[in-house]
């Protein structure tokens, strides 16, 4: 989600974000698209990995729950036409991809689940090329559906330290907060490995 963009201040909102996790069924996106090959993730650090938080919040699907935050923070469909809107601004935005058949099919799935809540994400799928060159790097998209393999040493640092959120950086998503900052640092200045689990236990919190 992009979180900076002026075209989707929504995204700002944590009620919004939540819903929307609350109501994608990541379990049938698992069963669907990949055929059982996956397990749903509550974490930036994989749970394989020794610096995984067992105790985390957990956001189960939910589209009850989903509807009754939305209603909460003042997103309402006033107009009727099945999406939520609020001080005129409705909850639709572009929703990017590559063109793998994969994650094509997420693509088309997560958009299905979010409009049963009532909001609109309206799917694109590009090259893998342009979906990194012109809209991640560039920072010019609302949402994107992308992957990455976190192998070895687990630091957050290159996707979600605030100083990667500027063009160059892969904190594309412009997530910024100063205790997660501290958290990081804290963490890669240290080589007690029991010191460094329990600071990113923090920052996954």
């Amino acid at each position: 989600l992009n979180l900076q963009s002026p075209d989707t201040p929504f995204f700002q909102d944590r009620a919004v974000r939540q819903a929307l996790l609350y109501g994608l069924d990541r379990e049938r996106l698992i069963a669907q698209a990949v055929s059982d090959q996956g397990v749903v993730a509550d974490s930036p650090i994989p749970a394989n990995s020794w610096a995984y938080a067992p105790d985390l919040p957990q956001f189960p699907y939910d589209p009850i729950k989903a509807t009754q935050l939305l209603d909460e923070a003042g997103w309402i469909d006033r107009d009727a036409d099945g999406v939520r809107d609020k001080d005129g601004i409705p909850l639709r935005f572009v929703f990017l991809s590559n063109d793998d058949p994969v994650r094509r099919q997420l693509l088309e799935q997560i958009s299905t689940d979010w409009r049963v809540i009532g909001i609109q994400a309206v799917p694109q799928s590009v090259s893998f090329a342009g979906l990194v060159s012109d809209f991640l790097a560039t920072r010019r998209f609302d949402a994107a559906l992308v992957t990455w393999s976190i192998t070895g040493d687990p630091d957050p640092f290159p996707l979600w330290h605030s100083s990667q959120s500027s063009e160059g950086g892969q904190n594309y998503s412009g997530w910024i907060n100063d205790e997660a900052d501290t958290l990081i640092q804290d963490a890669r200045s240290t080589v007690d490995r029991s010191k460094r689990e329990l600071l990113y236990a923090r920052f996954q919190r």
